[in-house]
């Protein structure tokens, strides 16, 4: 008999954690892609008003989510605050008034769609697992159903990092990708020297890359190397 598609997805995910040293994160995010038609895919998480990356296929993804916590706008946003998913089948003709900036900068770096999942467990929303593609068009009944299903098991995923995550930890470091560590030590110690809270700490580096229109990590980068100080 043949398993149910949640089992056939789930073991995907399985083999290619494996393949990225257990990461199952990243396992979902290429799963996601793969079966997406995708050419990348992030898994983000919320804190405080914003989110963060917690596994993609690569920097791309990477930087295209940023992107989008830097200007507070964009499908994956949208999807992290939201309850059905968000389905953008070509950049050029969709939602361009609403998101003009991440529509520009998406296309600027060869995305010409997306669909972002919303991430929840009941009323409760985690985040986002958003598929990229390069290519336009809309997604198949089959491929919008595996969506669905790939965001369920981030959720399990997100839930699991969650309840290992150190308390004493800051908001936003639960786990993820060497530019993301960065970002919450960036945030540390701009707290530190403002003598303010964490998330405003981010809030703070989110304007200033927008205002600098830098990626994030690379605003990050330079607070960390005492290039660049963070004005009250």
């Amino acid at each position: 008999m043949k398993p149910p598609r949640w089992a056939e997805l789930l073991n995907a995910v399985g083999v290619e954690s494996r393949n990225v040293a257990n990461d199952f994160g990243v396992g979902i995010c290429r799963v996601a892609a793969h079966n997406l038609d995708g050419r990348d895919a992030a898994l983000s998480m919320l804190s405080g008003d914003g989110f963060t990356v917690i596994a993609s296929t690569g920097r791309r993804a990477t930087v295209v989510e940023e992107q989008q916590f830097t200007l507070g706008e964009g499908p994956s946003f949208a999807a992290c605050h939201g309850e059905l998913p968000i389905l953008v089948p070509d950049f050029t003709v969709r939602r361009s008034p609403e998101w003009a900036s991440v529509s520009s900068f998406a296309l600027g770096v060869g995305i010409s769609g997306a669909f972002s999942f919303p991430v929840r467990v009941g009323n409760a929303r985690l985040g986002s697992l958003t598929i990229y593609r390069q290519i336009r068009g809309n997604l198949t009944a089959q491929q919008y159903a595996d969506g669905l299903i790939l965001a369920s098991l981030a959720a399990d995923e997100m839930l699991r990092l969650a309840a290992d995550a150190d308390p004493e930890a800051p908001p936003f470091a639960v786990a993820g990708l060497a530019n993301s560590s960065e970002m919450h030590q960036a945030a540390g110690m701009v707290a530190e020297q403002l003598n303010c809270s964490i998330i405003d700490a981010l809030i703070r580096l989110r304007a200033t890359a927008h205002t600098r229109d830098e990626p994030l990590s690379d605003v990050a980068k330079k607070v960390l190397r005492h290039e660049l100080r963070i004005e009250p």
